[in-house]
């Protein structure tokens, strides 16, 4: 699994998870919990993917 991206909260994190998982990519969140109690920016929820999924996800995101 490696990082696709970084979000300063949950909801934006959740909404572009939801969109890959859409798309037919598993993806999970990192720090969905600490982003939520530590001040904005400090611990950012991270979008994980397979490796192999990586480029497709970019893909998507930057289309979105």
């Amino acid at each position: 699994m490696v990082v696709l991206a970084e979000y300063n909260n949950t909801m934006q994190a959740e909404m572009a998870k939801v969109m890959l998982e859409s798309n037919g990519i598993e993806v999970s969140m990192r720090n969905e919990y600490m982003a939520n109690t530590i001040p904005t920016g400090a611990m950012p929820v991270q979008l994980v993917v397979c490796e192999s999924d990586l480029e497709q996800a970019k893909a998507l995101l930057t289309a979105r």
